[in-house]
């Protein structure tokens, strides 16, 4: 701006509102611009000879002409300056100022809500949630990054919860900390989010121009608020508000204060602007004012139990299942084997299931089995079983516990491992890590009984198995036992007599029939036997081959399946996966349903099995392998019942059987085979006799003692061979360890149909579920492959 002489007095100008009204004050509004007039003296002269360049005092266009309008976008004081010029432009003739208000209609202010001042909140529980609310004029609207808001606890005894350590110690939750959360339902959980900056939401601000006509109009309010629907409406700034809870671990007595105070680095401001800086986060934080309240006291308060989970992330204020030892998201319980390292934190909570980290407990565990009730602070650790009964105690032989994370502020949990020995027995139980101690409260005298509570217990429970596996499965092909393959082309007898050669030389390189599916002699001999299925049916071909078939044809198989299916697994693991592949189907085969087992071939005598279902079963299992559907024969006085829905017809004559309905209707039930009747419909056998001859009650030939001449009746046993056919795995298999219906019983043998299409009380049931018998063939493999076992072989 040229330097001006100062005001000779002869050029002066008005400042008028937008509605003409003589005025130094506006808005910082395009609808609400200031105009500056010159006084009539201007007039009277010959303005052909000058003309008028006004400088607006915001470091905008000087503007040139003889009435000017201009409005300001940020608020401040503003000098706006006349320069009256000869129309040569060489020399300023006069100049006058006049200095001008800008304001904003919706000033920029934020304060925490009234209701959250002098809270008062426990150690470790989330205080209520509170609110911080703002409003925020149109100048520093911005859509991308929104209002935010730094947050800081001052006076706190806790440590600040930094994200940042995490990426160095994954246990950091642990430390009693403060820290600033945001809440949200998602389902029936609380989904929690450690904030260090909230964000607010916003809603648009909408004013007009007040109607000149309006009665009792102020001249000193020319914009009122509108709804954004009004055809006049102009955006004027945006309100907003953000929720959010605290959390202290550490008991203080003394007040403490959460301040709030606004980012405003990518906010304009007039001197960005006036200097054409870019915003971005290398500018400094402009001066802002912080709000604040006042946290009175965090108190101490009584823990109420312990919680065990794998890794202490155990929710605050609900029950986290995710983490649970025993953790299962298909309902069943976990999969642990022996000597394997199971993971432990037990963490003192409350009721309300916020973690409690009072400096006065440095929890310990107590290992050698002494009685705790005299002792504070140490931790009894016992597995128990379904109904709560110890079963095992964890002992210093099998335990290792971590004493050395966060040695200095390690309060209210205890974190280890213990290994179950293959040789102690659990009984084939489901078991959960139970957690009891004596902890001494504030008050001196008086202790308190923490143990891990039964309704917290739901869904802890683990099965703990062999750590030589669960459940193993086998292709057909596998059962292969190639020491006594090879043993039986050795003719000689200094070779086939070695006392050394076969046992333990040959068999150790090769594997014998109760070796692992995975050794040498096995595979050799499966690849072969199975080379059709491995390589070329594409419903039960290794993923390799299945990736090749794909390419060849053009299909773009990574839409369906991802590419890491193609990895190098080691070769246990990779025989799961091109296993479990395989469609389940095509895995168990089909089981053999006939019930038309009526002859025996083998033996020509009418010599019948006993009706009894199990006894039928039992013909099968000793190895009997026809005539197990015909039950006892029926005489003259034999009754039937209704239920048993059929019996067996043997024509005589042709010596064929058939299934006739035993559900006749209008007999008692039960009634005797006497009653038969050829002659009503009703009874449906469809006997073939000769001409003239008929059965009845009213019949010449009523004699039921004749009708064996023509045929003989046997009860029916509704059992099944069950025998799978067309199946990939081997139920036959003796590393095959998916164990039968009952007792000692193997899969492939007789059973009712009922058992047939539920595999009631059978490992099966849970084939392809979460824990079920592919989880534990994996989980079992990734444990061996990562050392986590130590006693495998």
């Amino acid at each position: 701006m040229p330097n001006l002489p100062s005001n000779t007095g002869y050029w002066k100008f008005d400042v008028k509102n937008v509605f003409n009204t003589v005025t130094t004050w506006t808005y910082a509004l395009p609808e609400t611009p200031l105009n500056f007039v010159p006084s009539q003296t201007i007039f009277s002269n010959n303005y052909s000879n000058f003309y008028i360049l006004w400088d607006f005092g915001d470091g905008s266009s000087m503007q040139k002409s003889l009435c000017a309008n201009h409005y300001y976008f940020y608020p401040g004081k503003y000098k706006v300056t006349m320069n009256l010029m000869l129309s040569t432009g060489e020399a300023v003739l006069d100049t006058f100022s006049q200095e001008v208000t800008i304001k904003d209609f919706i000033p920029n202010t934020y304060a925490f809500a009234s209701s959250a001042n002098d809270m008062v909140m426990n150690a470790g529980e989330y205080s209520p949630e509170f609110k911080l609310e703002r409003f925020n004029s149109l100048q520093s609207y911005n859509t991308e990054s929104g209002y935010n808001f730094y947050l800081n606890l001052s006076g706190s005894k806790s440590d600040y919860y930094d994200k940042e350590k995490f990426k160095k110690e994954p246990y950091s939750f642990l430390l009693p900390t403060h820290r600033f959360v945001q809440r949200e339902i998602i389902g029936d959980l609380y989904s929690d989010t450690i904030i260090n900056k909230l964000s607010t939401n916003s809603e648009l601000l909408y004013g007009k121009l007040l109607d000149t006509n309006y009665p009792g109009r102020s001249l000193t309010s020319m914009v009122v608020s509108a709804s954004a629907t009004d055809p006049n409406a102009f955006f004027v700034g945006t309100s907003g508000h953000g929720a959010l809870n605290v959390v202290d671990d550490t008991q203080n007595d003394n007040p403490s204060y959460i301040f709030a105070t606004l980012d405003t680095t990518n906010f304009p401001d007039n001197y960005t602007e006036y200097y054409n800086y870019p915003l971005n986060d290398s500018l400094p934080i402009k001066n802002v004012d912080s709000s604040y309240i006042t946290l009175n006291a965090v108190t101490y308060k009584d823990p109420d139990k312990l919680f065990v989970t794998s890794n202490g992330l155990d929710g605050e204020g609900f029950i986290l299942p995710s983490f649970n030892i025993g953790n299962n998201t298909g309902g069943g319980a976990g999969t642990k084997y022996k000597e394997s390292p199971i993971n432990f934190v037990v963490k003192m909570k409350y009721d309300s299931n916020y973690s409690v980290k009072p400096s006065n407990n440095t929890l310990i565990a107590e290992l050698s089995a002494d009685e705790i009730m005299d002792r504070d602070n140490y931790v009894e650790l016992m597995l128990v079983n379904g109904a709560y009964e110890p079963v095992y105690a964890l002992s210093a032989d099998s335990t290792t516990m971590d004493y050395t994370l966060f040695k200095d502020k390690r309060y209210g949990f205890i974190k280890g491992s213990f290994i179950i020995p293959e040789t102690v027995s659990l009984s084939n139980q489901q078991v959960a890590l139970s957690a009891k101690a004596f902890i001494p409260t504030n008050e001196a005298t008086r202790k308190i009984v923490i143990g891990t509570k039964k309704e917290d217990m739901q869904g802890q429970f683990f099965n703990i198995y062999s750590s030589q596996g669960i459940n193993k499965v086998a292709k057909t092909n596998e059962n292969a036992d190639m020491t006594g393959i090879l043993k039986s082309y050795a003719f000689q007898p200094v070779i086939n007599l070695s006392p050394t050669l076969w046992d333990p030389f040959v068999s150790t390189m090769l594997g014998t029939l109760s070796s692992a599916t995975n050794a040498v002699g096995k595979r050799i001999y499966e690849k072969t036997a199975n080379f059709t299925e491995n390589n070329v049916n594409i419903d039960t071909c290794n993923i390799f081959n299945l990736f090749s078939y794909a390419a060849e044809y053009n299909v773009r198989l990574q839409d369906y399946a991802a590419n890491n299916l193609l990895i190098n697994y080691p070769a246990d693991l990779s025989q799961m996966v091109n296993l479990f592949s395989i469609k389940k189907s095509l895995l168990w085969g089909r089981r053999l349903q006939d019930r038309n087992n009526f002859r025996d071939r083998y033996n020509m005598s009418s010599e019948t099995i006993p009706s009894n279902t199990e006894e039928a079963i039992q013909y099968y299992i000793d190895g009997k392998t026809t005539g197990n559907n015909l039950g006892a024969q029926l005489g003259v006085t034999s009754t039937i019942q209704k239920s048993e829905n059929y019996v067996v017809a043997r024509e005589l004559y042709s010596d064929t059987y058939k299934l006739v309905n035993t559900n006749i209707e209008g007999l008692n039930d039960p009634y005797p085979l006497s009653t038969f009747n050829s002659t009503l419909t009703g009874w449906g056998w469809g006997f073939s006799l000769p001409d003239g001859i008929t059965f009845g009650e009213n019949d010449d030939y009523s004699n039921f003692y004749q009708l064996s001449d023509y045929y003989q009746v046997f009860r029916f046993n509704n059992v099944v061979p069950g025998k799978y056919v067309g199946n990939i795995i081997n139920w036959d298999d003796e590393y095959q360890t998916t164990i039968s219906l009952t007792d000692s019983v193997r899969l492939s043998t007789t059973y009712t149909p009922y058992f047939l299409s539920s595999f009631n009380n059978t490992p099966l049931v849970a084939w392809d579920r979460s824990g079920g018998i592919v989880d534990q063939n994996l989980s079992y493999q990734l444990a061996v492959g990562l050392n986590l076992l130590s006693a495998t072989s």
